[in-house]
């Protein structure tokens, strides 16, 4: 009988890691509640909220004061790359057998 089984703790993507003034960020793992979140904070971008495109990084990478010193073109480069990076993972190999070896 076929069979699937799924390890959601288990990722061959390598975590987005983001780098503010020598602090470190992990971007969080994109799940259906995160990106909801960010679609909503998207519509109030559009409406012309300012604090918006904070409220959406700081969905991302957790919250920090550093965030609050950025300038706007700042945190929209940070998300961009977020993005773009989430769009073209690099694959770490885990637990992937080798090629075949002759003997």
């Amino acid at each position: 009988m076929p069979k699937l089984a799924i390890d959601t703790r288990a990722s061959l993507f390598e975590p987005i890691e983001i780098e503010i003034d020598g602090e470190k960020f992990q971007v969080k793992p994109l799940t259906r509640d995160l990106l909801r979140k960010i679609q909503d904070l998207d519509e109030k971008i559009l409406g012309g909220n300012a604090d918006a495109p904070y409220e959406r990084l700081e969905a991302l990478i957790g919250t920090s004061p550093i965030i609050d010193g950025l300038t706007l073109q700042q945190v929209i480069e940070i998300t961009m790359f977020i993005v773009n990076s989430a769009r073209t993972p690099k694959k770490t190999e885990k637990n992937l057998p080798g090629p075949a070896v002759d003997s």
